[in-house]
């Protein structure tokens, strides 16, 4: 893990586009140097990766000065290899990225400025949403939660143990992750292993009413409640309840203007479809 993150300020262009079985470039380029070394060369070896996916190989070969020839069968791969190996030079990359952060400022700063918990001054680095939709039956306003866990306040690897826990209707709070939770609201017991959405059904709890998400999804469409969000700044995150400030700035002003194609039936798509979103504008 913690290779995979300094990868991404070490070794930038890694990072322009995502690919699941990509490796990380120091496991690589330490077989490339150990085969440079057993046949005593220096970038002079060529090296062919004809299931290139991701390109770490063929970074890492180049860098030494290596010739490599890679490809990939999925064409999505290799143009997005290619372009990767043909990046414009860091320095004309920062004077667009300064020129661009320049012209867009006021957007910026109205979509993202915030402060943290103890005033200064922070950036809004995610906003949390959770689908809604009235019960069919008593009109309740369900928060579909999949899980009863949400966030956690920090990572398990650096001993993070407590989270913001969902109960199952739908109340938020600080809990601990390891032991049985009391919802302050409706003083319900859960566990942040609980899962309420499972098979897709969803259940509520005023009237015992249960059903397909599909089907509430179908039925009006389903709305997008902000849960939570993630302050950044002053070197320190935090993630937090919404203030109401927060909350209009995530969800006014930001209507599409610009009608873009249907979502595409298919394997990874089929997820936005369910929730009811059919046209890519709809994200």
């Amino acid at each position: 893990m913690a290779e995979t993150r300094a990868r991404q300020r070490h070794l930038p262009p890694v990072s322009v586009y995502r690919w699941w079985a990509r490796r990380t470039e120091t496991v690589t380029g330490a077989v490339i140097d150990a085969l440079a070394a057993h046949y005593g060369v220096n970038g002079n070896l060529r090296i062919a990766d004809p299931f290139a996916g991701g390109g770490v190989i063929a970074l890492a070969g180049l860098l030494r000065g290596h010739r490599m020839y890679a490809q990939d069968v999925n064409p999505w791969a290799a143009r997005c290899l290619s372009t990767m190996l043909s990046l414009p030079s860091s320095q004309d990359l920062a004077t667009a990225a300064d020129r661009l952060q320049t012209n867009v400022a006021d957007t910026l700063e109205r979509a993202y400025a915030t402060r943290l918990a103890d005033g200064t001054p922070a950036i809004l680095a995610h906003t949390l949403r959770v689908a809604t939709s009235p019960c069919p039956e008593c009109r309740q306003l369900l928060r579909l939660y999949p899980t009863a866990t949400v966030s956690l306040l920090s990572r398990v690897d650096i001993g993070g143990n407590e989270g913001f826990l969902a109960c199952p209707a739908g109340h938020l709070q600080v809990a601990s992750i390891s032991k049985r939770a009391h919802c302050e609201r409706c003083r319900c017991y859960f566990h942040a292993t609980d899962r309420y959405t499972p098979g897709r059904v969803a259940r509520c709890t005023e009237c015992g009413w249960s059903g397909r998400l599909a089907e509430l999804a179908e039925d009006g469409g389903l709305g997008w409640e902000v849960a939570l969000v993630e302050r950044c700044g002053a070197g320190r995150r935090e993630i937090s309840v919404p203030t109401e400030a927060e909350r209009l700035q995530a969800d006014f002003g930001w209507v599409p203007t610009r009608e873009l194609p249907a979502i595409d039936v298919g394997i990874e798509t089929a997820p936005l479809r369910r929730h009811g979103l059919t046209h890519w504008h709809d994200l």
